[in-house]
């Protein structure tokens, strides 16, 4: 892959579009009147959809944990391919592919060195009302190993043997780093609303229910050590927040707000201590980052991170070594799925200054960290 490094994406532009009208400038100049009437008069052919908009040549760039290999999405016309290759070159392997008018990959993350995790989505009906339904696939990275995590048995007293299946089947609520063959997934049962929480096998999509489904709970999140601390209720127009002890046990509410309100929090995770919670809540007129001590009956908050003008949007970016939040992942432009990190780590803040140091005039990203960190 080249890349133009004296011109700016906006720069390159800028300059295309001024010598264009200088070409322009000069034809009308040396052309007849006639002839420059004859050519306004003329019908324009309408310009492609490409010269406006079109999915990235890379996308969702993901290093595996021992920082050996990256998967990316690579789009080719309407094709979206998986695909992988070694850090220190080698051949592209293509993984999977999709044409994009049926089915469309989402994400992809490395669950292990070998093998990868990808959601798919893709229209339906379910009793007559249009769907989007999701997926769940692990794959190993040379392409093998293809397996659906979510199988279900035929529906009971079916005389046709048909299968029900779960409309949303890719929410993942935790990674399980350390265990690397095992996932948390969120998971309502095919007839059901209300999701359960799963430990489910990468590998073999077995799975067993680690916490089962609550009255109104659809959201549910982990800890640093992986229980099951929060679920957040929709009921009505409003969100309830609880929160369990560390034994699972002595359910509470922690907030509860009517939908668009400002006093509407919503939690992101936990840190290494179980009862600091990371939470994005308003400030100021925008949306920021903060912790609340659930020790302490007066919640209070620390600010972590604060944008004014755009608000503060993302998923947390944790040290794959000690598990310890570092800052945010928030979305660039909100249209590519491409991120960049903000971080509030002592350590690493400072290290992502000396790299925009070292390469000057460049748009720098953290996209991933490997397990050791380098």
């Amino acid at each position: 892959m080249r890349v133009n490094q004296g011109f700016s994406g906006a720069g390159a532009r800028a300059l295309v579009w001024a010598v264009m009208a200088m070409g322009v400038a000069a034809s009308v100049q040396a052309a007849e009147p006639a002839a420059v009437s004859a050519a306004a008069s003329a019908p324009l052919a309408p310009p492609p959809v490409e010269a406006f908009a079109r999915l990235p040549l890379l996308s969702r760039v993901t290093l595996s944990p021992n920082g050996s290999t990256f998967a990316a999405l690579m789009n080719r016309d309407d094709t979206t391919l998986l695909v992988t290759q070694p850090v220190g070159g080698g051949k592209l392997r293509g993984v999977l592919s999709s044409d994009n008018k049926e089915f469309r990959i989402r994400w992809v993350r490395w669950v292990n060195d070998d093998r990868l995790v990808v959601s798919v989505v893709f229209p339906s009906r379910r009793d007559f009302v249009a769907t989007s339904e999701t997926r769940l696939l692990s794959v190993k990275a040379d392409g093998s190993g293809v397996i659906n995590l979510v199988r279900n048995a035929p529906s009971p007293g079916s005389a046709t043997g048909s299968i029900r299946s779960q409309q949303i089947q890719d929410t993942v609520a935790d990674w399980l780093p350390d265990d690397g063959k095992h996932i948390l997934l969120a998971l309502s049962e095919a007839d059901r609303v209300l999701p359960a929480v799963y430990k489910v096998n990468v590998e073999t999509g077995e799975r067993r229910m680690v916490r089962a489904p609550e009255r109104d709970v659809y959201d549910w999140v982990t800890d640093a050590q992986h229980r099951v601390r929060v679920g957040v209720r929709t009921k009505g127009t409003g969100t309830e927040v609880t929160v369990a002890d560390v034994d699972g046990r002595n359910w509470r509410t922690l907030w509860k707000a009517e939908d668009g309100s400002d006093a509407v929090v919503s939690p992101m995770g936990f840190g290494l201590d179980p009862n600091e919670l990371y939470v994005r809540a308003r400030h100021e007129g925008r949306l920021a980052v903060f912790t609340v001590r659930l020790g302490d009956p007066a919640l209070p908050r620390t600010l972590r991170l604060s944008h004014p003008p755009r608000g503060a949007v993302g998923d947390l970016v944790r040290s794959p070594r000690t598990g310890e939040v570092l800052g945010l992942r928030s979305a660039v432009d909100g249209a590519d799925g491409e991120s960049r990190a903000e971080l509030w780590d002592t350590t690493w803040r400072p290290q992502a200054r000396a790299i925009d140091l070292a390469l000057p005039a460049r748009d720098n990203r953290l996209v991933d960290i490997s397990r050791d960190e380098q």
